[in-house]
C-alpha cells in the first residue's frame, strides 16, 4: 500500500520492524497521530478490521482525508489539473493560493499533496504562520498522484471515522473495547520537536500519554506506541515491552534521529 504523500514522521521506514510485532487479531483500529497513514493502510490491507477511527491535530492533513473521502472526484480532478504544474512560478502561485484562499477546501487538499510532492525533502516550511517550502526542480517531472492508491485508500476511508483534535481529546472520548488497538506515533521527545508547526510536544505530554496507556491497558486494550530511543522515555515506560531498533539499519545516516523504541504492552 503507498501512501498519498510523504510526510515527516512518516513509519513508513520503520514498517518493516511493526509487521513482526503487530497483534494477531484486531477490533477497531485508532490512531491519534495518524499523519501519512502508512500503518492504517498497512493494517487494513492485511486484517479484518471492524471500524478505524483516526485524528491529527493538522487540519491540513486532516482536510485530505475529509476531501478524499467525501469528494472524491472532484479532489481527483483537482489533482489531475495540478499535476500538469511544472514551473517554480506556477509553483510559488498555487502556494499563495493555498496561504490566502481558504474557502474551497477540496483544492487545498490538492495542492497541500502537490507541495509536499514538489518541496525539497517534502518539507512544508512555516515561516510568520504561512507554509513557505522551497520548490524541488529536480522532481517536477513526477506524477503527484496515483489513481488506484487514491481508490484503494478511498475504500479504507469509508470504513473510518476522521477527527480533528487534540490527541488527549480524541483518546479519552472514544469507548475502546478489549481486543481493539490503538497505535500511537507522538512527536520524538528532542530540545525542538514542535507539535502542529508551534507547540512543543514535551516530557509532561508523554507522562499524560503514559497515563492514558496504563488506562487502556486495565482494559485489556492493546496499543503500540513508537518514539526515537530516549533514557527518560525509557524509564516512564518500563513497565511495558520495549524494543530497541535501527530504523535505518545502516551504521550512520548522518543528522537525525536513528534509534527508535517501540512499546508495547502484549
Amino acid at each position: 500500500m503507498k501512501v498519498l504523500m510523504p510526510y515527516v514522521g512518516s513509519k513508513k521506514s520503520l514498517l518493516k520492524y511493526l509487521i513482526k510485532l503487530f497483534p494477531e487479531e484486531i477490533n477497531n483500529y485508532y490512531e491519534p497521530f495518524v499523519g501519512a497513514g502508512s500503518v492504517l493502510f498497512y493494517l487494513n490491507e492485511n486484517y479484518d478490521i471492524n471500524k478505524n477511527y483516526i485524528n491529527d491535530v493538522d487540519s491540513d492533513v486532516i482536510n485530505i482525508y475529509k476531501s478524499l473521502k467525501n469528494d472524491t472526484n472532484k479532489f481527483l480532478k483537482y489533482l489531475k489539473e495540478i499535476n500538469k504544474i511544472k514551473t517554480k512560478k506556477e509553483y510559488s502561485n498555487l502556494v499563495d493560493i493555498f496561504n490566502e484562499n481558504k474557502k474551497d477546501k477540496v483544492l487545498l487538499a490538492a495542492i497541500y499533496i502537490y507541495m509536499c510532492k514538489r518541496s525539497f525533502n517534502s518539507k512544508l516550511n512555516m515561516k510568520d504562520g504561512l507554509i513557505r517550502p522551497y520548490y524541488a526542480k529536480t522532481i517536477s517531472h513526477k506524477k503527484i498522484y496515483d489513481e488506484n492508491t487514491i481508490s484503494s485508500i478511498k475504500d479504507i476511508l469509508d470504513n473510518t471515522k476522521i477527527s480533528n483534535t487534540d490527541y488527549i481529546k480524541f483518546l479519552n472520548k472514544n469507548n475502546f473495547k478489549k481486543d481493539d488497538f490503538v497505535f500511537l506515533d507522538p512527536p520524538y521527545l528532542t530540545t525542538n520537536t514542535k507539535y502542529n508547526y508551534s507547540s512543543i510536544f514535551d516530557y509532561n505530554d508523554y507522562e499524560k500519554l503514559k497515563k492514558i496507556c496504563d488506562k487502556l491497558d486495565s482494559k485489556k486494550v492493546k496499543f503500540m506506541l513508537t518514539t526515537n530511543k530516549h533514557s527518560a522515555l525509557k524509564k516512564l515506560f518500563k513497565d511495558y515491552n520495549i524494543n530497541t531498533v535501527n530504523k535505518y539499519s545502516r551504521v550512520s545516516q548522518g543528522k537525525g534521529i536513528e534509534y527508535e523504541m517501540i512499546i508495547t504492552n502484549y
